[in-house]
């Protein structure tokens, strides 16, 4: 019998669009005992029964809960580093470097980086 191929999981970002909605929704009912927490009886869901109910796993949501609010993971602040640049800046950019490059003559690594410090330099004057 031929074997069903796997699926791949994908990594969901609670940090922005719905799963971000759906994660500030679920924190603010855990915290406020409102909303999904509660159940017909008026009361408090186990953290189990609740995240499968919102869908998030207990996992990631337990880092979001933490009693002790200073180490509570900051909703919406994706993981590593902030950006150098904002991303409309990122887009001028490459906009740029690829219209300089539109003949094919190929754009030298030195010439490449001039034109990204000219770029960044008049973004961060405007």
């Amino acid at each position: 019998a031929p074997s069903q191929p796997k699926l791949k999981k994908t990594r969901i970002n609670w940090s922005k669009g719905e799963a971000h909605e759906r994660l500030v929704k679920a924190v603010s009912d855990w915290d406020n005992n409102t909303g999904d927490k509660m159940n017909d009886n008026g009361e408090p869901l186990p953290i189990a029964e609740f995240c499968f109910l919102v869908g998030i796993p207990c996992s990631t949501f337990e880092k979001y809960i933490r009693n002790n609010k200073s180490k509570r993971r900051e909703i919406g602040k994706g993981a590593g580093r902030p950006a150098l640049l904002p991303k409309d800046s990122v887009d001028i950019i490459q906009d740029s470097l690829a219209r300089a490059d539109r003949a094919n003559d190929g754009f030298s690594r030195k010439d490449a980086i001039d034109a990204i410090l000219l770029c960044t330099t008049r973004l961060m004057v405007l």
